[in-house]
Formats: C-alpha cells, sequence, structure tokens
C-alpha cells in the first residue's frame, strides 16, 4: 500500500511539473472597459500591458446548414448563426479572434489573443472582489516554418530543367521583404463531437 501511494504521489508530482514547464498561464480577470453600442465594438482589458479594440466579426452566413449522418438518421437542419455571431470578435493589431459572452455582470472571454497566447474561463476559480470570472492566459508553441521557403520549393517543384524560369527570378528574388508586411499565424480548428454522434463510428 506504502509504495503505490509513494509512485501515485510521484506520478502527480511529475505530471505537475510537466505542465508547468510546457504552458507557462496566467491568471487575469479580463474587464469591458468601453463599449460602443452603435458599432458593436469592445475596448477589453485582459492584463496591464494587453488591451484589446475588439470589432465584431463576421465569419459565419447568416443560416448555416448542419447536416448530422449515422446509420439510421440523416437529418438536415438550417442553424440561424445571429446569436454566435454576437459573440465573436476580433482585434487586427494583435490578430485577436475571440469569444465574450456576458453573464450576470461578469465578462466570459475564450479563444486567440496572438500567435503564441491563448485564453480560457476557469470558471470554478476565486472570483474578483467584483463577482468577475477568473480566466487563465497560456502560452501554445509557436510554429517555426517559413512560407516564403516552402513557395519556393513548390514552384520549383513544377519545372523542368529546360524551363525559363527568368518570369519567377523577380517575384522571387525579394521573399521575405515582401512577406514582412504580411502577419501571419496558425488557425485553431476546433471539433464537438457528442457520445450521440460517436455511437455512429
Amino acid at each position: 500500500m506504502y509504495n503505490t501511494e509513494i509512485i501515485m504521489l510521484t506520478f502527480i508530482a511529475l505530471s505537475r511539473l510537466i505542465l508547468c514547464c510546457y504552458a507557462e498561464e496566467q491568471h487575469v480577470y479580463p474587464r469591458i472597459l468601453d463599449e460602443r453600442s452603435t458599432s458593436g465594438n469592445l475596448v477589453l482589458k485582459l492584463t496591464e500591458k494587453i488591451t484589446l479594440n475588439l470589432e465584431r466579426s463576421t465569419v459565419l452566413a447568416d443560416n448555416l446548414l448542419f447536416v448530422t449522418t449515422s446509420k439510421d438518421l440523416h437529418e438536415v437542419e438550417t442553424i440561424d448563426t445571429s446569436h454566435i455571431q454576437q459573440t465573436i470578435f476580433h482585434d487586427t493589431h494583435y490578430q485577436s479572434s475571440v469569444s465574450v459572452r456576458r453573464r450576470d455582470d461578469t465578462v466570459e472571454v475564450e479563444g486567440i489573443i496572438n500567435d503564441n497566447l491563448r485564453i480560457r474561463p476557469l470558471p470554478l476559480g476565486e472570483r474578483s472582489t467584483d463577482g468577475q470570472m477568473l480566466h487563465a492566459i497560456f502560452q501554445v508553441p509557436t510554429i517555426k516554418e517559413n512560407f516564403t521557403e516552402a513557395r519556393q520549393d513548390i514552384l520549383h517543384l513544377g519545372m523542368s530543367n529546360g524551363d525559363d524560369i527568368s518570369g519567377y527570378r523577380e517575384d522571387l528574388s525579394s521573399p521575405q521583404a515582401r512577406a514582412s508586411g504580411v502577419d501571419k499565424f496558425p488557425v485553431e480548428l476546433h471539433i464537438i463531437s457528442d457520445k450521440e454522434h460517436q455511437r455512429s463510428y
């Protein structure tokens, strides 16, 4: 019994150490500083250094066609996305994309702050003195790919040795300078599958 407890405690301690090393978290209480009701834009303060100037995002069609298929069922449903789009915002400076929900005078924020910072609510965390919900800002690994080098490789794959590449030389002569004005960031995709959906597999 004693050895089992030591092994379990050691495993828990190592797991917590690995998690701490992988993603450093900062706990914050986001606050809406200014709401411009005519445009729906928000000024959201996350930390002393990060304040987002959020604009409402229009990323979905007004009506989304949702198809559910299984062995016994094929159901097509049209979903009104207006209530979803009311919570989705972006900041062009930080390249943020977040969902902002307000419930009972509290703010709940979840999403992408920049290329390597994310935010998520901690509903079971300690509330602030005025009842605001605790959130975690955490880091994710940055993708270190050189997109301009990959583009050159793709162009050369399509050419044989005898092809004339003089038309491409001007385009490829300074790819870093041309790409420096374009902000690139990874896209996250979340897929939700419930037990009813998983039964088909």
